[in-house]
């Protein structure tokens, strides 16, 4: 890492100050609060034979791996220009302090330059004069009592302070974020009974989807760290889908699936739920170093009332190349009007493996298939 930190410095040794035009625009500013500097990592100094000093700190590897992406040494070449411009306005301004703003990018498009620049300069006190650039690096010249200049480069935004801060206090107020999962459904613990025996399912077939809005109440926030409580409503769609010889169907006193009657070819046959669930999740997420978010995972619960459900058979009668559909819903197909489980989640950044287990049985005793539902799937959060 040294000997790129030494080419780079190499490189701006190399670049002489020579003024160029650009766009510009003064306006004066009140003195500013400036948050402490982020403690380096890396830091070398160079001493120019003119007294000239400069300094390069970066924080870490990945910075310095994005500094030739600035061109410092084509910025160092123009900043001679920039300050001139800068020290000539705030001789001429009414305030202590004065900010220029130019636009290499701009004024020669394609050659890589930075969007923005800005020059602070200051009619007395030090000689200093502020450079930054816009979610770039930030540069400072200075020059001490014994007349030398120090050139300080140092690394952008997005690892100050401040920005930390922001992003904390943002955090620990919550949020309202949005949430889909989707994968499959399947029956499990089954076992035969007085409602009739429990069917099998089509695999690839038998999908549920969920789409919600999810509060965030933060418990624990920090720099790498998140721990909140989740919870918020979420609606459910659970398609039951049976193997192509059988049918689903329902009498007054339970809903089962038998074998499709003679003379009926039955092509498809399902059972839709739609529930209003209310989950309410413990969730952990590690942030990266660059505020990005890493390893999750969640453990909680659900519970759910049931909206609507139906059960559909599409058929063809042999002989006949017709296609009918039979539909029946309402509340006389057996399901309990409530669901309530267990789920889990573990994942990486937005996107997490999802799994819910009901632990009461879909049918109301002894009116249907003595059942549980498992299912699997992809989740997209916000948290």
């Amino acid at each position: 890492m040294k000997s790129l930190i030494f080419s780079l410095a190499a490189s701006a040794l190399l670049a002489t100050l020579a003024p160029t035009a650009a766009q510009a625009r003064a306006q004066p500013l009140a003195p500013a609060v400036t948050a402490p500097p982020v403690s380096p990592t890396d830091t070398i100094i160079v001493r120019l034979p003119n007294k000239a000093v400069m300094t390069l700190t970066v924080r870490d590897a990945a910075q310095l791996r994005e500094l030739p992406k600035y061109h410092l040494d084509s910025l160092v070449a123009r900043l001679g220009g920039y300050i001139k411009q800068a020290d000539v306005a705030a001789k001429s301004s009414k305030t202590d302090q004065v900010t220029l703003q130019f636009y290499p990018d701009k004024d020669q498009p394609g050659q890589g330059l930075p969007e923005e620049i800005r020059v602070t300069t200051r009619k007395s006190g030090a000689d200093r004069v502020d450079v930054n650039m816009k979610r770039g690096f930030q540069m400072r010249r200075e020059r001490d009592a014994d007349g030398e200049r120090t050139l300080v480069i140092r690394g952008g935004k997005k690892d100050t302070p401040t920005d930390s801060l922001r992003r904390a206090r943002r955090g620990a107020h919550g949020g309202v974020k949005l949430h889909f999962d989707f994968g499959r459904s399947g029956f499990v613990n089954g076992s035969d009974g007085p409602g009739g025996a429990v069917p099998s399912l089509r695999t690839w077939s038998s999908s549920y989807s969920t789409v919600g809005l999810l509060y965030v109440a933060p418990l624990k926030y920090t720099n790498s760290n998140k721990l909140a409580v989740t919870f918020g409503p979420a609606l459910s769609f659970n398609e039951f889908r049976l193997q192509s010889s059988q049918v689903w169907t329902t009498d007054a006193a339970r809903t089962s699936a038998i074998a499709a009657p003679s003379g009926i070819r039955a092509d498809r046959s399902w059972l839709n739920l739609v529930t209003l669930n209310l989950p309410v999740m413990l969730e952990y997420k590690n942030l990266r170093k660059d505020g990005d978010r890493g390893f999750s995972a969640g453990v909680g619960g659900f519970v759910g009332y049931r909206l609507y459900n139906s059960h559909t058979v599409r058929y063809q009668v042999n002989g006949s190349d017709n296609e009918f559909e039979n539909n029946v819903s309402g509340p006389g197909l057996h399901l309990n009007d409530w669901q309530y489980g267990l789920q889990a989640e573990l994942g990486y950044s937005a996107l997490r493996f999802v799994a819910k287990y009901n632990l009461n049985e879909l049918f109301k005793t002894g009116q249907g298939p003595q059942t549980q539902v498992l299912s699997v799937g992809l989740k997209v959060s916000g948290f």
